[in-house]
């Protein structure tokens, strides 16, 4: 369900576009975010994100945010629970325990990325619909930030 106080979404990008590679977009389509997506699969680097927010300084943000490098991607859902803000992670045990080594950022937990793309898109068009992720990858324990 959507939360009401939210009044309106945001896509931001950063990718080797005709755009110079970083805009936004005030309450974009899902043919607009599918888009940035596509280019991020197609390039296996860069950032998307969306984010729902009421600009008002009170009301926490919501953000869905996926990171890839090299065709692996992490992912990062904030969302509000009990007026807080907690983070949620794409969380795999069965992979190797391990970190991928990024140049210039911290590195990531291998349990953390994922290759396949699919469920990226899947996560996205929910948050813009809905403004919530339900999705079973998202496991890595709820944290405060």
């Amino acid at each position: 369900m959507v939360d009401r106080y939210l009044k309106y979404m945001s896509l931001t990008w950063s990718l080797e576009d005709d755009q110079y590679g970083h805009r936004s977009i005030r309450n974009p389509s899902w043919n607009q975010v599918l888009e940035k997506l596509k280019m991020l699969e197609e390039q296996a680097t860069g950032t998307v994100t969306l984010r729902a927010s009421d600009n008002d300084g009170r009301t926490p943000e919501k953000t869905l945010n996926v990171n890839g490098y090299r065709g692996n991607f992490q992912i990062e859902f904030d969302d509000v629970v009990d007026g807080k803000n907690v983070s949620r992670f794409i969380y795999d045990e069965t992979k190797p325990i391990g970190v991928i080594d990024l140049p210039e950022e911290d590195d990531w937990y291998e349990r953390c990325i994922i290759q396949d793309f699919q469920p990226i898109y899947v996560m996205f068009k929910e948050f813009l619909e809905t403004q919530s992720v339900t999705s079973q990858l998202l496991t890595w324990p709820l944290k405060s930030k």
